[in-house]
């Protein structure tokens, strides 16, 4: 399942953290915000991979190409949340 729904670096990223769960779980939130916001078909959940620049804010890759778009992620030990604004 992860190997399908995540790149290697986002694993790379997530597993670099004590709990890689709630980083999975926002990217995996942020992911599906994303795919709704530009739309389903021209971007799908699986070709979109989640970044982070120098100071650790989110960002939405699509075939290695950064998309602008607002996005957030917050999570606690055991909820993740996502926003993306097109």
């Amino acid at each position: 399942f992860l190997q399908k729904v995540f790149f290697k670096d986002e694993l790379e990223y997530c597993f670099s953290y004590e709990n890689p769960e709630v980083h999975l779980a926002g990217h995996f939130a942020l992911k599906e915000a994303s795919s709704k916001a530009l739309g389903v078909k021209l971007y799908p959940f699986a070709e979109l991979e989640i970044k982070h620049d120098k100071e650790g804010a989110p960002e939405v890759w699509h075939n290695q190409k950064k998309l602008t778009l607002k996005v957030s992620i917050s999570h606690t030990g055991s909820m993740a949340v996502a926003i993306a604004a097109h």
